[in-house]
């Protein structure tokens, strides 16, 4: 039972670390690190209220995203979305997590719209998933393809939903070749439903 009692303070701690490296502006730095010593388990649940904080809720819904779509953790994400989503639903974050979630719902978003965003924040490799999505939905193949023109996206180091994306952009433009490649690179575990089917033949 004592060891039981330090390890709840010594988890506690690293939890409270982590949320304050979050105000800091650090809070990516100690994620790793706690990763990197098998605790990362501590800071789910404080990414979880940290996303549901106006001030906190872009940023950290941001970087739970990544975390939790390389994880295949989707409940986890789905919570930190709707923590997000109710602390501040104007975040760029949150609404390009929204268009996403309905382009491979196969709702209809304008790529006009996704346009808009990937032009008012052309560092945002997400958003610019988002968009060659919205492309590839209005059939414009080659369009979708040609949104990475001018940034550096290195594939193997994708999430594994925007791997999906460029393994449909890269069939749909005849590159079979490379999309089978980066199939057979990829586990499929880690997609959720409307993800798996964008690589499906």
């Amino acid at each position: 039972m004592k060891n039981s009692g330090k390890s709840e303070v010594a988890q506690k701690a690293l939890a409270d670390a982590f949320r304050a490296s979050v105000r800091e502006g650090n809070g990516g730095a100690i994620l790793s690190s706690l990763d990197l010593i098998g605790e990362g388990k501590v800071a789910d649940p404080v990414i979880i209220e940290l996303c549901g904080r106006s001030e906190t809720a872009d940023g950290v819904f941001r970087a739970a995203r990544d975390r939790c779509g390389r994880r295949g953790q989707f409940a986890s994400l789905w919570q930190a979305y709707e923590a997000a989503s109710a602390a501040k639903p104007d975040a760029p974050s949150v609404q390009d997590y929204r268009r996403r979630q309905d382009l491979l719902a196969g709702k209809t978003i304008p790529s006009s719209e996704t346009a808009a965003v990937v032009a008012g924040a052309p560092a945002d490799p997400a958003a610019r998933f988002t968009h060659a999505l919205a492309l590839l939905r209005e059939d414009r193949a080659a369009d979708a393809l040609g949104v990475f023109h001018d940034i550096d996206i290195f594939v193997d180091y994708l999430p594994p939903g925007d791997k999906a994306i460029v393994i449909a952009i890269c069939e749909a433009n005849g590159m079979n070749r490379h999309a089978d490649s980066l199939r057979g690179s990829l586990d499929p575990n880690l997609l959720e439903k409307n993800e798996y089917a964008l690589i499906l033949r």
